[in-house]
């Protein structure tokens, strides 16, 4: 499974600096959220630089996080399930998983970011479900947690 999530979570990272540089490539001029956003940290205007800059510093400090954290204790929570009624080896793949599933809803965030300020006539609600899937895909992922790391049952 750890390298199922790894491999998902490189794919995940790729596929996100293709969508973050499409979305730069494709929005004529500035990035227009209609009003301030995170509590007025964000003005409700800003340039495409910016934009793209911010996104990608934010997406490398998250995914630099699940990388550090998983490579720091990976071998500890080795040791530790084998004294521990608590499975923690199988933790770092669902954290690998956990960050892909970040990098997504980065991804589809982007999207709509690019969508609502492009040139062109686009219908969002076509995408609505796809907007929808990740924030549900990242709630079975924390509901997930608890089933892996379950010790096994010995018979």
């Amino acid at each position: 499974m750890f390298k199922f999530t790894n491999a998902f979570r490189v794919l995940s990272l790729a596929l996100f600096l293709i969508t973050l540089i499409y979305a730069y490539a494709a929005i004529p001029g500035d990035i227009n959220f209609g009003r301030a956003i995170f509590f007025g940290l964000v003005p409700a205007q800003v340039s495409k630089a910016v934009f793209f800059f911010s996104v990608l510093i934010g997406a490398a400090m998250v995914n630099l996080f699940f990388l550090g954290f998983v490579s720091g204790y990976k071998k500890s929570w080795e040791i530790a399930s084998k004294e521990n009624p608590i499975n923690l080896s199988h933790l770092p793949a669902w954290l690998y998983g956990m960050a892909g599933l970040i990098n997504l809803l980065l991804i589809t965030g982007i999207f709509y970011v690019g969508f609502t300020n492009s040139a062109e006539e686009v219908v969002i609600t076509n995408f609505a479900i796809v907007i929808a899937a990740v924030p549900v895909l990242i709630v079975i992922w924390l509901l997930y947690l608890p089933f892996l790391l379950k010790a096994p049952q010995e018979a």
